[in-house]
């Protein structure tokens, strides 16, 4: 056999070998994963998250809300799309949720509301959300 060929079909090999790994790796984990879900998290999933509208925590109306884990229900809702007094008295409003999602961090939630990039009104406010 020549001996390019007898290379190329050895590295052929090794390459399905190195593949054939990286999918039984990648198999595995999507086993163990959905094991879990299955295992632990069956019951947490209720019909009212299938039934029910519930629109993502930042929307293109202005609205941040918060839902219950158990039943989906409202908890807490905010209307950032008006106008805000700022810290540092600049003119701030707030609208739509266009963009990236809220962030948690230090016991706090910041989501900026304004960002209206395909759709809905823009605006410059970022707010923070404490527990106090």
């Amino acid at each position: 056999m020549n001996p390019i060929y007898a290379a190329r079909r050895r590295n052929n090999i090794i390459i399905k070998f190195l593949c054939l790994g990286a999918a039984l790796f990648g198999v595995t984990w999507l086993a163990l994963i959905l094991f879990t879900l299955f295992y632990n998290g069956l019951a947490g999933i209720n019909l009212a998250v299938f039934t029910q509208d519930t629109p993502p925590p930042g929307s293109t109306d202005g609205g941040l809300r918060a839902y219950s884990a158990k039943d989906g229900a409202i908890l807490w809702l905010f209307n950032a799309n008006r106008e805000f007094t700022t810290v540092n008295g600049v003119k701030a409003s707030g609208a739509s949720m266009d963009g990236p999602g809220a962030i948690v961090a230090g016991g706090m939630l910041f989501v900026n509301a304004g960002y209206g990039g395909l759709v809905g009104r823009p605006g410059n406010v970022l707010l923070a959300f404490g527990l106090d």
